[in-house]
Order: C-alpha cells, then sequence, then structure tokens
C-alpha cells in the first residue's frame, strides 16, 4: 500500500470513528395527550425514518422526511391520550439492527385525573463514573416492578462544562449513562451551572444558544397544560393531578439583575393553576449545607432563588421543592415565612409541621389544604445531588431540614408517587435502599382532617 492509500486510509478511520462515537438515542420530549417527540443523532446525514404502532414490531404507520441530517426529531401527533405505543427507527425498509421492540412510549392522560403515577427525579448525574452507574441500576431495578411516567432532571447534567460531547459520553452511553431508558421514559430537564459551561448567562432568552438548548426540547407553548413560557429557559407541565414547574436558577438577568420576565411568567402560571399537586424544580436550592452553603456570600444564584422566587411560590401554596446543586441529601420540615440566612430562622414562627412525616415508621403524615383558610400552608424542600457523586465533609445543620445524608452511601435519587390526594417521596439509595420517605395529603375539603389522624398544623 502507497503512503497516499495510508494516510487516506487513518484520515478517513479517524473522520469515521469520530462520526461514530457522536450518534446517539432515540430519546423522547414534550409528551402530551396527543403527541410526543423523538429525537436522535446519526454519526452521517441520513433521512429521518421512523415507524409508530400499538403492538411490537406491528407498525401502523411510517414517518418518512427525505431532508437529510444528523440531529433528528419526528413528532407523533393525533394520538390517542393515555395509551401505549411503540416505535423503532428504519432505514431501506427495514427496522435498524437492536433496535427492534426497545422502543415506546405511553401518552399522557386527562388533565386533572387522579390516577396514580411516579415520576423518577435525579440530580447532579453526568459523572460517568461507577457511582452513577448505581444509581441508575438502582432505579432500572426499582422500576421493573414499579412503572414510572416521566423522568426530571435537576441539573448539572453533563460535567464539566455541558459540552456535547460530555453529553455523548456521560448521559447517553450505555455504560455510564442511560441509554436503555431513553427508549421509553421521557425526561423534562432544566439546566445547571455545569450545562451553562457551555452556554452564556447574558442576555435574553434568544442568546442562550448551546447543546443543552441544541439537544433538548421542552414546553413553550403551554402544550401539555400551564401557561406558555414562550421560552426553553423555563416552562410547566400538567400531569394526572399535579402541576409541575421548571424554572432556571442560572440566569444573570433574571435572578440577579431584576428582570422580571420569568417572574411575572411564573405569578401568571400559579395563578392559573388547577391542579391539585404543584412541584417546582431548579438547580440550586435556597437552602442548604451541604457542598454549598446557602449562607456564603458567594451564592448570589442560590439567594437570588430564595429571595426572589420562594416567597410566591409559598404564597401560591407549592407543596414540594427539587433541587441539585449540593452533593448531599437534604429535606426540610413542612415549613413557610424563611427567606434569610439560617440564623434567622425561628422554629415557633416558621415550621407548619414538625413530623418527620415518614408514615412506615409511624410519623404523622404532612396535611395540606387545597381551599378554605387553611389553604397553601408550608412546603417542602427537598435537595438531592448526589445522582453521580458524593460529599464526604458537609457543614450540615441548616435548622429548616429534617433529614440529612452524606458521603458514598448517601448516592441516590427521588421517587414520587402520586396517588389522588396522596404524594408520597421515597429516596431510593444506590444500593436500593430508601433512606428517607414522607408524605403529603392534599385534602380538597374542610374538614376532612378530622376524619383521619394527621399532623398538626
Amino acid at each position: 500500500m502507497s503512503k497516499k492509500s495510508i494516510l487516506f486510509f487513518l484520515l478517513f478511520s479517524i473522520v469515521s470513528f469520530s462520526y461514530c462515537i457522536n450518534a446517539f438515542g432515540p430519546y423522547l420530549q414534550c409528551p402530551t395527550r396527543t403527541s410526543i417527540r423523538v429525537l436522535w443523532k446519526t454519526d452521517l446525514p441520513t433521512e429521518s425514518i421512523i415507524a409508530l404502532g400499538k403492538e411490537p414490531n406491528k407498525w401502523d404507520s411510517i414517518y418518512t422526511f427525505s431532508s437529510k441530517k444528523m440531529y433528528h426529531k419526528v413528532e407523533f401527533v393525533g394520538l390517542e391520550p393515555n395509551t401505549k405505543y411503540y416505535y423503532a427507527q428504519m432505514e431501506n425498509g427495514k427496522v435498524l439492527p437492536n433496535k427492534q421492540g426497545e422502543g415506546y412510549f405511553t401518552t399522557l392522560p386527562l388533565e386533572a385525573k387522579p390516577i396514580p403515577f411516579r415520576v423518577w427525579c435525579l440530580g447532579d448525574f453526568g459523572k460517568a463514573t461507577e457511582q452513577q452507574r448505581a444509581v441508575r441500576l438502582s432505579f432500572e431495578a426499582y422500576n421493573k416492578d414499579n412503572p414510572t411516567n416521566f423522568w426530571i432532571w435537576l441539573g448539572d447534567n453533563a460535567y464539566n462544562t455541558g459540552k456535547e460531547i460530555e453529553y455523548q459520553e456521560k448521559v447517553f452511553s450505555s455504560f455510564y449513562g442511560y441509554d436503555s431508558i431513553m427508549k421509553f421514559l421521557p425526561f423534562m430537564p432544566c439546566p445547571g451551572n455545569h450545562d451553562y459551561g457551555s452556554v452564556s448567562r447574558w442576555g435574553g432568552p434568544k442568546k442562550h444558544k448551546g447543546p443543552y438548548f441544541k439537544l433538548f426540547d421542552v414546553y413553550q407553548k403551554g402544550e401539555a397544560g400551564g401557561v406558555a413560557s414562550g421560552t426553553e429557559l423555563y416552562y410547566s407541565y400538567n400531569y394526572g393531578n399535579a402541576h409541575f414547574i421548571s424554572l432556571n436558577s442560572e440566569v444573570w438577568a433574571y435572578n440577579i439583575f431584576g428582570n422580571t420576565a420569568m417572574k411575572d411568567w411564573l405569578i401568571n402560571d400559579l395563578k392559573n393553576n388547577h391542579q391539585l399537586f404543584t412541584i417546582v424544580y431548579f438547580h440550586r436550592p435556597p437552602y442548604s449545607k451541604g457542598s454549598h452553603d446557602s449562607d456564603t456570600f458567594w451564592e448570589i444564584f442560590t439567594k437570588a432563588m430564595r429571595k426572589r422566587f420562594v416567597p410566591i411560590l409559598e404564597e401560591y401554596g407549592v407543596d414540594l421543592v427539587l433541587c441539585g446543586h449540593t452533593h448531599v441529601y437534604e429535606r426540610s420540615f413542612l415549613i413557610k415565612g424563611h427567606y434569610g440566612h439560617s440564623n434567622t430562622f425561628d422554629a415557633k414562627k416558621h415550621i407548619i409541621s414538625s413530623s418527620f412525616g415518614n408514615t412506615s415508621k409511624g410519623d404523622l403524615p404532612y396535611v395540606k389544604f387545597a381551599n378554605g383558610k387553611n389553604a397553601n400552608k408550608g412546603t417542602i424542600y427537598l435537595n438531592c445531588g448526589v445522582g453521580g457523586r458524593p460529599y464526604d465533609t458537609p457543614r450540615f445543620g441548616h435548622p429548616i431540614m429534617a433529614v440529612e445524608a452524606a458521603g458514598s452511601t448517601s448516592l441516590g435519587s427521588v421517587i414520587l408517587d402520586f396517588n389522588g390526594e396522596k404524594l408520597v417521596t421515597k429516596y431510593l439509595k444506590g444500593d436500593g435502599s430508601i433512606g428517607d420517605e414522607f408524605t403529603i395529603i392534599k385534602y380538597t375539603k374542610t374538614g376532612q382532617q378530622k376524619k383521619k389522624k394527621v399532623a398538626n398544623l
């Protein structure tokens, strides 16, 4: 073989290898009652061809888009609510090897129906570590007997700076990542500071460009309920009898310099929310004494979320706030009205219920009301930034916290189980055990608390 041929072969091999490692997906975004989006990336520009049916390997429709591209997005529309569908990528009229029967999804149920459903919540996970894999395997084992409906990302989804190659290697991969899960479990993300390592924090919504916003689709037009945000930076949606809000804790303009766009939208969204439960999530926790201390002067984004947004969340009766960022597990009592440093906390004034809420251990549940004079009374704050690595030497001791865990045994994620007027939250650890559990009961009629033994208000 000539030197020229060898050089050409090496160049072709390098280019081919770079393309191969860039292929990933499929994954599911923006599910609604009648539609869903399937995204994937190929190693070379190809047509987008994907099949859909209600039974495995029996296709009712084949979607073909002749424009060749590497980043693919197909939206299935006109679907039936709360119905399971199967899908598969195709090429030359055949299902791609190793893809047959793997992809499926279930459309969202009709709104406001109190059907049981489950949500998986994961924070600070994109590390490509054995710890990350252990947390995923723990969830997969749990999910076999307890199928989950969708998945929430709490930010810092890909370390260290949110580059596309980091998403490919640490999130979309099969060994450390979530390739096997993404084929059937839609996810609704929020960004963290590490995701913003490849995205500018400056300027309005159109200025925020980068891998996070390129790779993921979120609701912008109220497609699944909630008020349309008109931006990928923050959004909301409904599932069953619950309302979910994804905020962005990483934007200078909204959180530090007084731009009220996200705040105004949030108030409007909450005013128009009629779901029984309301769950809010964003990356930087308003309260923590873990790997990040919410009292320190440089935690400006954390303080901004606590001072500018927490009062709004509590005013409109948000039940649970989920965050990552701090690489520990922390969970508060049911509290209200504390917006300063930890040394200003007054338990008599700010704790609504001192119960630990773990009914499996004999504690009384947390009780809230959807209306009446006791409506909008108290919120629980939960930090779970241990999806990919733990923190060994936390400060701990924030007075709002009922439960704290750190170190290698703290690795884990959070499971939310909704069933009528009850929400049960579990801290699923990397070894498969349950590290914390609490129950919120949300009554719709005044006086229901007299029928059951519940925590004091």
